[in-house]
């Protein structure tokens, strides 16, 4: 598995620009409210394998951001699936961007840990039909 770098917790609607939404602990309490969180767009690799992201906390009442979008590192996003906070994908539609799939952490079999859309191979949309991250 990847190497972890603790990060303090964070509280949801802080100032803090930077924050991930990490918990003290993997597994999420019973009174421990879930976070969802939404990617817009990706980087992807030499490998084809996301290596960063854009990405934002979504209030699922309103279908809105609750935080800024922020660019962070595809670990940052393994953490909080690992946190057992749902984090979708959202391509672009008539109507903005849209929800369509989950995402899931893997590990590849150099030990490194990135993100793959849930489901079966050849579901549509794939991540090829996501925005890019412009360099």
């Amino acid at each position: 598995m990847a190497q972890r770098i603790a990060v303090d917790p964070v509280v949801v609607g802080s100032e803090d620009r930077g924050a991930r939404g990490m918990r003290e602990s993997a597994l999420p309490l019973a009174a421990d409210a879930v976070t969802f969180y939404g990617v817009s767009r990706v980087r992807l690799d030499r490998h084809q394998r996301v290596s960063e992201v854009v990405w934002g906390q979504v209030d699922t009442a309103s279908n809105r951001w609750s935080t800024d979008e922020t660019r962070a590192p595809v670990a940052d996003v393994v953490d909080a699936i690992h946190n057992g906070d749902p984090v979708f994908a959202l391509f672009r539609g008539e109507d903005g961007h849209a929800p369509q799939r989950r995402f899931v952490a893997i590990e590849h079999e150099d030990g490194k840990e990135s993100i793959v859309l849930e489901g079966a191979i050849g579901a549509i949309p794939t991540l090829d039909s996501m925005d890019r991250i412009a360099d």
